[in-house]
């Protein structure tokens, strides 16, 4: 239906042509005023509704709708439009806006109705599976402002204005990502993942659940919304730029494997018991090995804040998979659990028997390493800190086996 309303639209245009009205027009780039493009972008918005409707009844009959009029139709269409999209970007655009705003429920919470038809997503396929930290994502660093999305119950029209403004801006803002990235990190997710293929039109693949900003070199990417990556954050090649996706996907990774472990705790409860730390070196050390698998890069990697840990951690890694006793390959999101809970020991028990290292001696290694990174600003520790973590390194024959391990 929606693409014989497109010939018709394309018709509507060439008599504007004739007419001098517009000076090209052809089927696959169509050059329209801007009344014919929300002509075509309304109609399919209501088409858009309609079908969604539908999709979320089937999977939840009792679901209530926020009231969708044409004042919410032209709120989407003054959105889309302040961005420099093409007519089928705008077109994708307006309509994942409409899918939020069908998946709202106006007597709860927005990140209840949200996360509700989001872990759905592999049925419905109507919103991204990490929407509501995405859009709250969208709010901090593109629109710069407004409440957190997460403390809004019962949405008012304020409420869903910024909802709507951070879903458009967090769509419109994906197709700044360089296609040499998305590419990079396809074959990086492939390498992690032997039977991953991007499927385009699948809201929960990995590359499409990203929420991209550019927010300059000091704002780091984070793992929000399923990856928040800055495009200004790192200044190597486009390429190299999928090394930060494949870094804040594991992270996703780990803390999803660790939610559905402890379903029943609160976010503060989940907050309080993700090692953070833990999880920077073993994404690091991931980070290193999957890169290396594909030839891509890894220097940037060895100027990275947790490279040290991640380093030790990799020796250790290696010598259990030489040893037939822990294989990374194959278990990854075991490796992924540990890190999550901060919980190392069943490989350093493992590794104690191969090197006669005690087992507290390495987790008295590794937690030099723990509660710095993210809050210290004190570079005299910070160094001392590392001199210290490499000097143990050394004494522990980390180091030696490095060179011997890794030399290339």
């Amino acid at each position: 239906m929606l693409k014989k309303f497109f010939f018709i639209i394309v018709s509507i245009a060439a008599i504007f042509a004739a007419i001098g009205g517009i000076t090209y027009v052809k089927r696959e780039s169509v050059v329209l005023p801007q009344i014919l493009e929300q002509s075509m972008l309304n109609f399919a918005l209501k088409e858009e509704e309609t079908t969604t409707k539908t999709q979320i009844l089937k999977a939840f009959p009792e679901r209530k709708f926020v009231l969708i009029d044409n004042g919410w139709n032209k709120f989407i269409f003054s959105q889309t439009f302040k961005y420099p999209l093409t007519l089928k970007q705008k077109l994708q655009v307006s309509k994942y806006a409409v899918r939020v705003l069908v998946s709202l429920d106006p007597g709860d919470y927005v990140s209840n109705s949200l996360d509700q038809i989001g872990n759905y997503s592999p049925f419905l396929n109507v919103i991204h599976p990490h929407e509501t930290q995405a859009l709250d994502s969208s709010r901090e660093y593109i629109l710069k402002g407004g409440r957190s999305i997460f403390g809004i119950n019962n949405p008012e029209q304020k409420d869903i204005e910024l909802i709507l403004e951070s879903a458009i801006a967090k769509e419109a803002y994906k197709f700044q990502l360089p296609i040499e990235t998305k590419q990079s990190a396809i074959r990086l997710l492939q390498a992690l993942d032997s039977t991953y293929r991007y499927q385009k039109e699948r809201l929960d693949d990995p590359l499409n659940d990203l929420v991209v900003v550019k927010m300059g070199p000091r704002l780091f990417s984070n793992d929000k919304g399923g990856g928040t990556i800055n495009l200004d954050e790192i200044s190597g090649t486009k390429e190299e730029l999928g090394l930060v996706i494949l870094h804040e996907k594991l992270h996703v990774r780990a803390s999803d494997l660790f939610y559905q472990k402890h379903p029943s705790l609160t976010d503060d409860q989940i907050d309080s018991a993700l090692d953070r730390d833990l999880q920077e070196i073993s994404v690091t050390a991931l980070q290193y090995l999957l890169a290396k698998k594909i030839g891509l890069p890894i220097s940037s990697l060895e100027e990275d804040d947790y490279w040290q840990g991640a380093r030790d951690l990799l020796v250790i890694l290696a010598e259990l998979k030489q040893n037939n006793l822990f294989d990374w390959e194959k278990q990854k999101n075991d490796f992924l659990l540990m890190a999550a809970e901060g919980n190392f020991k069943p490989i350093f028990q493992q590794y104690s028997q191969i090197s006669k290292i005690p087992v507290n001696s390495l987790e008295s290694h590794f937690d030099r390493l723990r509660e710095k990174f993210f809050q210290s600003s004190d570079q005299e520790i910070y160094f001392q800190t590392i001199d210290t973590f490499n000097q143990e390194s050394e004494q522990l024959g980390f180091t030696k086996k490095w060179s011997s391990l890794f030399s290339i």
